[in-house]
């Protein structure tokens, strides 16, 4: 008997928005989703996309850096009862998924989810890489310097 999971949407749908990265992969590995990155496609709409995460998910902010604005959400949780995170990307529009892709650094975080079509994207290594529990380096990264500290939290987490 073959068993195939159905993926189902993330609980985070922010219309405009690219829902990418651990929020994908943590649930396909069988992992609490502990934070969502948010992906807008279009900056200017940053008002307005905080706004809809205060109404539908009690969200707040606690930080703003040159990179993301950082929010704590009262309606997301996970399953040990902490609120959740959620960090709305603000260093670029990302028309698309391979638009999120090119500032990855590990192809097993290149998942993504459209919050308007409803659809799944991943990047052509994601699921041989995220079977074989292997990591890939993305050397056409925009940001390679950072990667160095997330290679000690893929090695804890095996």
């Amino acid at each position: 008997m073959i068993y195939k999971k159905k993926l189902s949407a993330p609980e985070v749908s922010l219309e405009g928005t690219f829902v990418a990265g651990g929020a994908i992969l943590s649930p396909i590995v069988g992992r609490d989703v502990s934070d969502y990155d948010v992906y807008p496609k279009d900056q200017s709409k940053l008002f307005e996309i905080l706004i809809e995460a205060n109404e539908s998910y009690g969200a707040y902010v606690v930080s703003i850096s040159d990179r993301s604005v950082t929010l704590k959400c009262n309606g997301l949780t996970k399953s040990d009862g902490e609120r959740c995170i959620m960090q709305i990307i603000t260093i670029d529009n990302f028309e698309n998924a391979d638009k999120i892709f090119e500032t990855f650094d590990f192809t097993v975080c290149m998942g993504a989810y459209d919050c308007d079509d409803k659809k799944f994207y991943y990047h052509e290594a994601f699921w041989e890489d995220v079977a074989s529990r292997r990591i890939n380096f993305n050397v056409d990264t925009k940001y390679p310097y950072a990667s160095l500290v997330r290679v000690g939290k893929y090695v804890k987490k095996g």
